[in-house]
């Protein structure tokens, strides 16, 4: 809980002192990843809108390992309007092949970013799968919105960041046997 949760501000995402959340999204090409990580290391909660690109977009991954990295909770948006629906098990079992499951040009964004790639994938497997997810059914009534961010609101408020076994302790015979 934050220590002046009472004066929280609400739009859609909420910034609380000087800090604000993000929303991992597609980013454009032209978006320096350092400024991303620096937002990153900036926020309170970082809020994942689960969709199926997401997870295949380097900029979005390596936002996600740092938060999770850095100790900053991360949260799941689950909206109506997603284009597809979200798989769960095979987004997981996709964050868990990292290695094979992208391109060579994003595995070397995700290498020049400085994130190893088979850790990021240990870790992202463990976060994603296991960090609060909310609904949010935009094509509903004003009430349903509300309620819905209302509701995402409180799960920032409550989230804890996950455990994440440092990068220079990381032995990837854990990650082969998550694998098989």
């Amino acid at each position: 809980m934050h220590e002046d949760e009472e004066n929280l501000d609400y739009f859609f995402f909420f910034s609380s002192r000087r800090r604000h959340t993000r929303l991992v999204r597609d980013w454009s090409s032209d978006v320096c990843s350092s400024d991303l990580i620096a937002h990153v290391r900036d926020s309170d909660v970082v809020v994942l809108h689960k969709s199926s690109e997401a997870l295949s977009d380097p900029r979005c991954l390596i936002e996600l390992y740092t938060a999770a990295t850095a100790g900053i909770p991360i949260v799941s948006l689950a909206s109506s309007r997603s284009k597809a629906h979200f798989d769960a098990a095979a987004a997981e079992d996709r964050l868990l092949h990292l290695d094979s499951s992208l391109n060579p040009d994003a595995l070397a964004l995700l290498k020049a970013n400085g994130v190893p790639v088979l850790h990021a994938a240990q870790v992202l497997a463990g976060c994603i799968s296991n960090c609060v997810s909310v609904p949010l059914n935009s094509s509903g009534s004003e009430t349903a919105k509300l309620a819905g961010i209302a509701a995402l609101a409180a799960a920032m408020q409550r989230a804890q960041p996950a455990q994440v076994v440092a990068a220079v302790n990381f032995d990837s015979t854990a990650l082969d046997a998550t694998r098989e």
